[in-house]
């Protein structure tokens, strides 16, 4: 089950009144340009990023196909060039069987600006990487991305992605779950495990 989370403009932006307040899912998924989502440890961060994920390949097993989704956990993968964090979007659909004719067209759906990039762990990237996955993401700035990243260097990561206007970047934090709704999660969690079930609830 999913609860979503309470979001808020990160401490240092509060006083920024032209700053976009993403104040719910609905606003991050509708923001044009990149969204990073700051969080502490444990705050669900990388669970927010695998839901989006799966409302956006559930939407793709239903032949909705306006944005191609891909996912990248940046602590797991190298992503030190152009080539090679294309090829790590890429992987997860890629299969011997299918030929490269498919490869082809999830690589221009990056080049057309029909995908939706979910990055995750952006703060644990080297600075080569991350300086390349910027430069990437101004090549394609017509395509959605949404990044997490830790709350302890919230301002520097902030600060790299403002100062390139045309990535129209955003920042908002998770705050937790409100504890009525904390509540209800638990017991739905809850039956699951007794139920011996891991699903995704959407």
């Amino acid at each position: 089950m999913f609860v979503e989370p309470n979001f808020a403009l990160p401490d240092f932006l509060t006083k920024d009144p032209n700053e976009n307040k993403l104040d719910s899912l609905d606003k991050i998924l509708s923001h044009d340009g990149v969204v990073v989502i700051f969080g502490g440890t444990n705050k669900g961060k990388t669970f927010l990023l695998l839901y989006i994920y799966a409302i956006f390949l559930a939407k793709q097993e239903d032949k909705q196909f306006s944005d191609i989704v891909f996912y990248i956990d940046a602590l797991k993968t190298a992503l030190n060039s152009k080539s090679k964090i294309i090829q790590a979007l890429c992987q997860v659909y890629i299969d011997n069987d299918l030929g490269t004719s498919f490869e082809s067209k999830l690589k221009q759906s990056i080049h057309d600006g029909n995908a939706l990039i979910i990055i995750d762990n952006l703060s644990s990237m080297n600075e080569v990487s991350k300086e390349t996955l910027l430069n990437f993401m101004e090549v394609f700035s017509s395509c959605k991305f949404i990044t997490s990243s830790s709350n302890i260097c919230e301002l520097e990561v902030y600060t790299e992605l403002s100062s390139r206007k045309k990535l129209n970047g955003a920042g908002t934090s998770i705050r937790g779950i409100k504890k009525e709704k904390y509540s209800t999660n638990y017991f739905k969690m809850e039956k699951f495990n007794n139920d011996k079930k891991y699903r995704w609830s959407i």
